[in-house]
């Protein structure tokens, strides 16, 4: 399956080198999320979505100026979000059914088209897991990296970033976002040589 991260252009190294970062519960914007679980620190959450050209995920994570990682990701390792108007009072609910309810989100957030991969943290495989100073990274194999509408190439972190991305060019695609003018859409530069960019 191939799913995509938006992400910061500062973490971008570290995701491509270590996979997909896993939040906290109190890093996340839903403030439904991990109600009344307990020990909400001992699980990380995986964010991705199904799409690099989303508008609305561009302008909330992205802010058009950040970029978007594609990764291949094995069907079983990842679960689709389910979007419901309906809620249920986490009193009644076992600890393990407070988990299971963190892959259910409102339907205001549909539009994200969220899929989500979460980490126990004491019971993680580190085959799937990567722990580097209590940050935790799913491992995947990136395919994708693109750059929002309104990157600044001149910016020292995407200079960085740029002359990373030299070490992966054979295998990493590098796209940049720009605005069709036939719909109200995202579509990639099809001129786009991120290797014209680099300056030093």
């Amino acid at each position: 399956m191939k799913l995509y991260k938006y992400t910061n252009i500062d973490y971008a190294i570290k995701a491509l080198e270590y996979g997909i970062y896993a939040g906290r519960l109190n890093q996340l914007n839903d403030p439904y999320e991990g109600e009344g679980i307990l020990y909400p620190e001992s699980y990380r959450i995986c964010s991705l979505t199904s799409s690099s050209k989303a508008m609305l995920m561009w302008a909330y994570y992205g802010y058009h100026r950040e970029c978007c990682i594609g990764y291949h990701i094995a069907d079983e390792h990842v679960r689709k979000v389910i979007y419901t108007s309906d809620y249920y009072d986490h009193i009644d609910m076992t600890n393990e059914e407070l988990i299971e309810n963190l892959y259910c989100k409102a339907k205001e957030w549909s539009h994200e088209n969220e899929y989500r991969i979460i980490c126990h943290t004491s019971q993680y495989d580190p085959s799937l897991w990567i722990n580097n100073e209590k940050n935790y990274y799913f491992k995947a194999k990136p395919f994708e990296i693109t750059f929002g509408l309104n990157t600044n190439f001149k910016e020292e972190r995407v200079q960085k970033l740029l002359n990373y991305l030299l070490v992966y060019e054979d295998q990493l695609k590098v796209n940049k976002c720009r605005l069709s003018h036939k719909k109200y859409e995202i579509v990639y530069h099809k001129q786009f040589d991120f290797k014209k960019e680099i300056t030093k």
